[in-house]
C-alpha cells in the first residue's frame, strides 16, 4: 500500500468512527495493518482502535509495527507490555517488562506495573519487592500503597510505607488521595480497629464519588431496558435459528461483584475441560453492533439487515482471538444480567450460573475494595443499595423468563460444603466430578480481580459475616436496601 493509500485509509477510518461504525472501522484498520504501510506513530492510535474494539490479534499487530517504526525504543515496549496485560497476556507482559531498564518510562511507573502484574500472576513475594521499589520511587503514591495493602498479610516495614508521610499525601492529586485512604483502611482493618477502618474507606469513597459519581438514572434505565420485549417465546425461536451454529464455548457466571463470581471461575478453571476464564467484555460489542440491550433494539438491528448469526459468530470470533481452540471458556463478564436477553439467544446451550451472597456482606466487601473505574455506585453505600435492588430484580426476572437455564449458587454454601454445590454445578454444566476442583488455589493462572489474593487460599468461610463488625457503619445501606417500595 502506497502512502497516499494509507492516507485515504486512515480519512475513511475516522469518518467510521465519527459515525460509530465499528464493523467499518475495523475493517479499515485490519486492511491497514495487513499492508503495513509506514505509519509511525500512528500505529499506535490503530492499536488502541483495535483492542477496544477487541480485536486482539489485529492490535498486537499493529503495536508490533509501532514498535518497528520507534526502532524497538524501550518506550514502545513498555506500550507493547502494557497492551499484552490488558490482553490477557499478563506473563508475557511481565517478561518483557523484566527485560526493559527499570527507567523505562520512569522509575515509579515501570515498577509499579511489575508489582500489578506479579499480583495478578500471584507473586507475591516479587510484587512486594516491586512495590517497594514503586515506593522508593514515589513515595507518595498512593495508589502504591494501595498495592502493597491489598496483596494481604502486611509485614511491618510495609505498615511503616503505608503510613508514612501522611501530610505529603495530602499535597497529591484526589485519586493518590483515595487510593492512599483504602491502603490505611486495609492496615487499621487487619489491626481490628474498626471504626478507624471504617472512617478512611469513607473517606477515600468520598473522594471517588466527588470524582466519578454513580449516574443512577443511567443504571435504572439500562435495567428496565434489560428485560424490554424478551420473553420465553422470543427466547426460545432465536435459540432455534441460531442452533445450527453448533455447540458453543461459553459457561457464562454472573453475580454482583464480590458475590464470589471469581471463586466459581477459579472452580470451573481448575477442570480439565475448560481452558480458562476472564471478563471477557465481549457482549459489549455485541450490543454496539446491535444499538442497545432491548429486544426493540434486537428487531431494529434485524430491520437493518443484521442477523443473529452474525451477533454469534462476532462472539465466537473474538473469543477465539483469546482463548484459540475448542475448549470451553468461563466468560464471567461485569453486568452480564444486563445482557441476559441476548446471551441465552444467542448461546441455547451454554449454562449460565448466578452466584448469590448475603447483601450485607457483599455490600461490605464491595465497598472496602478499590473499583478504580465502572462501578462507580460502590463509592456511595445509599447508591450501592439502589444498584443492589436492580439486580436483585433482573434476578428475578431472568429466573422466571429462563426457566431452567440458569443455576443459582449461594456463595454461603459454596464455602461451606464445598463438595455437594461444586458437583451439582457441574452436573449442570455437563462435566464430570475431578478432585482438583475441591483445591482451585493451586491452579496458577492470572486473575485480574480484585479476589486475585482470596482466590489463591483454600476454599474457606472466613468472609460469611465479615460485615457483622461494620454493621453501625453500613446502616445507611441497610436502611436503603431492605426500605419497602
Amino acid at each position: 500500500m502506497q502512502i497516499d493509500e494509507a492516507r485515504t485509509q486512515l480519512l475513511r477510518l475516522r469518518d467510521a468512527l465519527s459515525k460509530n461504525d465499528r464493523a467499518e472501522g475495523n475493517a479499515i484498520a485490519l486492511s491497514l495493518v495487513a499492508a503495513s504501510p509506514p505509519l509511525g506513530r500512528q500505529w499506535k492510535a490503530i492499536s488502541t482502535l483495535l483492542q477496544h474494539n477487541g480485536e486482539i490479534n489485529g492490535a498486537r499487530a499493529a503495536m508490533d509495527r509501532y514498535v518497528d517504526a520507534q526502532g524497538n525504543d524501550p518506550a514502545a515496549l513498555y506500550d507493547k507490555a502494557a497492551l499484552l496485560a490488558q490482553t490477557a497476556s499478563v506473563e508475557q507482559a511481565y517478561a518483557l517488562l523484566q527485560e526493559l531498564p527499570p527507567t523505562v518510562p520512569d522509575a515509579h511507573a515501570n515498577a509499579y506495573s511489575r508489582g500489578t502484574m506479579a499480583i495478578n500472576l500471584g507473586r507475591f513475594a516479587e510484587a512486594r519487592l516491586a512495590l517497594r521499589e514503586a515506593l522508593e520511587a514515589s513515595p507518595k503514591s498512593g495508589q502504591s500503597r494501595l498495592a502493597l495493602a491489598m496483596i494481604g498479610n502486611i509485614e511491618p516495614d510495609d505498615e511503616e510505607r503505608i503510613f508514612a508521610d501522611k501530610e505529603a499525601i495530602a499535597s497529591q492529586p484526589p485519586l493518590e488521595q483515595a487510593a492512599w485512604q483504602y491502603a490505611l483502611a486495609r492496615l487499621l482493618e487487619a489491626r481490628g480497629q474498626v471504626e478507624e477502618a471504617a472512617s478512611r474507606y469513607a473517606a477515600g469513597a468520598a473522594i471517588m464519588a466527588r470524582l466519578r459519581p454513580a449516574d443512577l438514572k443511567r443504571d435504572r434505565d439500562e435495567a428496565q431496558q434489560a428485560t424490554e420485549g424478551w420473553h420465553p417465546p422470543v427466547i426460545s425461536r432465536l435459540g432455534q435459528e441460531i442452533s445450527q451454529l453448533g455447540a458453543s464455548r461459553p459457561i457464562f457466571v454472573t453475580g454482583l461483584p464480590r458475590s464470589g463470581t471469581t471463586l466459581v471461575e477459579q472452580i470451573l478453571v481448575s477442570h480439565s475441560a475448560i481452558e480458562n476464564g476472564e471478563e471477557l467484555g465481549l457482549m459489549r460489542l455485541v450490543q454496539q453492533d446491535v444499538g442497545g440491550l432491548s429486544y426493540p433494539a434486537f428487531e431494529a438491528f434485524a430491520d437493518r439487515g443484521g442477523t443473529l448469526a452474525e451477533l454469534r459468530q462476532l462472539y465466537d470470533g473474538l473469543l477465539a482471538q483469546r482463548f484459540p481452540g475448542e475448549r470451553r471458556i468461563v466468560d464471567k463478564s461485569l453486568n452480564s444480567s444486563r445482557s441476559m436477553g441476548l446471551i441465552a439467544s444467542l448461546f441455547p446451550d451454554a449454562p449460565i450460573i448466578w452466584v448469590r451472597r448475603d447483601p450485607v456482606d457483599c455490600a461490605w466487601s464491595a465497598f472496602r475494595n478499590w473499583f478504580n473505574q465502572g462501578l462507580e455506585w460502590s463509592w456511595s453505600l445509599p447508591a450501592m443499595a439502589y444498584h443492589f435492588k436492580l439486580e436483585d430484580a433482573l434476578f428475578f426476572h431472568w429466573r422466571q423468563v429462563l426457566q431452567g437455564r440458569i443455576h443459582v449458587v449461594p456463595y454461603e454454601d459454596l464455602v461451606s460444603d464445598p463438595e455437594r454445590v461444586i458437583t451439582s454445578m457441574l452436573d449442570f454444566c455437563g462435566l464430570a466430578f475431578e478432585p482438583a476442583v475441591l483445591d482451585p488455589q493451586l491452579t496458577q493462572r492470572t486473575v485480574t480481580t480484585a479476589s486475585v489474593a482470596q482466590v489463591r487460599e483454600k476454599i474457606n468461610r472466613n468472609a460469611i459475616g465479615s460485615a457483622k463488625p461494620f454493621h453501625r457503619f453500613l446502616l445507611p445501606f441497610s436502611q436503603a436496601y431492605f426500605a419497602q417500595t
